[in-house]
């Protein structure tokens, strides 16, 4: 399936991020006023792989309906004229989060939408030495705020 970016958002765009819990939401809206410098547009819920069938018989429409419905959803696509990031926010963070963004990433590269570089974050509220190290390894930026 491709990447499906959706609405694009201004940077500056300061209503409820769609599709986010409360928690997340509440961490994107700490994290964004200091972190979108350069940022061209903004993608909430971009749909990543293939999904998961539907099991029974049904018209295309319906397949692409459900497609959509099952994939894989980042919360965050920043797109950057030299490349693009792509962003969970999890509240209480643990190593889930990373296998999460990686699984995303693996998805998102089988039909990225240019040939820019994509860079990983992690945005938490809470550290955690063993999930920064894991970050470190997977060169994920981790950030706590």
């Amino acid at each position: 399936m491709p990447t499906i970016l959706g609405i694009p958002y201004p940077p500056n765009w300061l209503s409820w991020p769609p599709g986010m819990s409360p928690e997340d939401g509440l961490l994107f809206k700490k994290w964004r006023d200091c972190k979108l410098a350069g940022a061209v547009h903004l993608y909430f819920n971009v749909r990543v792989g293939a999904g998961r069938p539907c099991g029974i018989e049904v018209d295309d429409n319906i397949r692409k309906d459900w497609l959509y419905i099952t994939a894989k959803r980042i919360d965050l696509l920043i797109e950057y004229c030299d490349r693009w990031e792509l962003v969970e926010f999890r509240s209480l963070a643990n190593s889930n989060a990373i296998g999460r963004l990686l699984c995303y990433k693996m998805c998102y590269l089988e039909a990225p939408p240019d040939d820019r570089p994509v860079k990983l974050v992690l945005v938490t509220n809470l550290y955690d030495a063993d999930v920064e190290r894991l970050c470190h390894q997977f060169e994920i930026v981790y950030e706590v705020i």
